[in-house]
């Protein structure tokens, strides 16, 4: 699986997100059961939309650990190919260990931020991007870049999270935040986890970068853990915004937060796990 390489903190944005996901990448790999359940709805309907077939080229944008570019490569087989693209080498070493575990070897990784990427027109059948192009500060220009990316037909299927309200186990963390930090909540209009979360703001992005054809869905998720304690310690291990706050806070005012986030997520208790729910959104389009 060749690797390539690139400047990728070519601003301030590109660095300030490779480092985050550099500090939590050991944390995705420890939880990936845990992920590989939880996210696996928006993978499928990613997969759905995209509809992959043997014989394809397919592009996966900010593909981290290798979730979904494994199971695209999978279905492309045996003549397709897939390219996974992401900024923090980390996430890419355990995607690349993902696939060799896999036998998967219809991957080219390469270390890149997606705002710097290029391909020729019309390289790829699909593009797919889970939980990625919120992070980026050029939304409209990448999606019309994306789009050029694509043959005449081609599909683009993306999935971003809806306003946090929905998902209460993120909320409660960022609740308990504020009530001991006094720091703001996030910002729906800067890149991020909120980012393209309120209603309409996907589709009409899609729409003004000239996708036809849009659609975006509501896709209900579960967070699996064995209690409250583990659900914060996997949430401090794998939120790559969350290790940047807490890095910045005295050991007392994180061990507070922890004792809050995981005496609430009991309430979420369904037989012998918490059953954590959130709420994400995806949206596809045609080119």
């Amino acid at each position: 699986m060749p690797a390539e390489s690139s400047d990728n903190s070519s601003t301030p944005l590109h660095a300030r997100t490779r480092a985050a996901y550099e500090s939590v990448a050991a944390g995705w790999e420890r939880w990936e059961p845990h992920f590989a359940c939880f996210t696996a709805p928006v993978t499928q309907w990613l997969m759905a939309a995209v509809r992959p077939k043997a014989g394809h080229s397919i592009l996966d944008v900010g593909c981290g650990t290798g979730d979904p570019a494994v199971h695209l490569a999978t279905a492309v087989a045996p003549t397709g190919r897939v390219t996974a693209i992401d900024l923090s080498p980390a996430m890419l070493d355990v995607a690349r260990r993902r696939a060799l575990a896999l036998r998967i070897n219809l991957i080219d990784f390469k270390e890149r931020a997606f705002e710097d990427a290029d391909f020729p027109p019309g390289t790829f059948d699909s593009v797919v991007g889970r939980w990625s192009l919120i992070f980026s500060d050029r939304i409209r220009e990448v999606l019309a870049r994306v789009r050029g990316w694509l043959r005449t037909g081609g599909r683009l299927a993306v999935s971003t999270w809806t306003p946090m309200e929905n998902s209460p186990g993120f909320l409660m963390i960022n609740e308990a935040i504020r009530r001991v930090t006094g720091l703001p909540a996030p910002d729906p209009e800067q890149p991020g986890m909120q980012y393209l979360s309120q209603p309409g703001r996907l589709e009409a992005v899609l729409k003004e970068a000239g996708f036809r054809d849009v659609s975006t869905q509501r896709v209900p998720l579960a967070a699996v853990v064995r209690d409250g304690r583990e659900y914060w310690e996997m949430s401090r291990e794998t939120g790559a915004s969350l290790t940047a706050v807490l890095s910045r806070l005295h050991p007392g005012q994180v061990a507070e937060i922890g004792n809050e986030v995981a005496a609430g997520a009991e309430r979420f208790r369904s037989g012998r796990v918490l059953r954590i729910p959130a709420v994400a959104q995806v949206g596809a389009g045609t080119a």
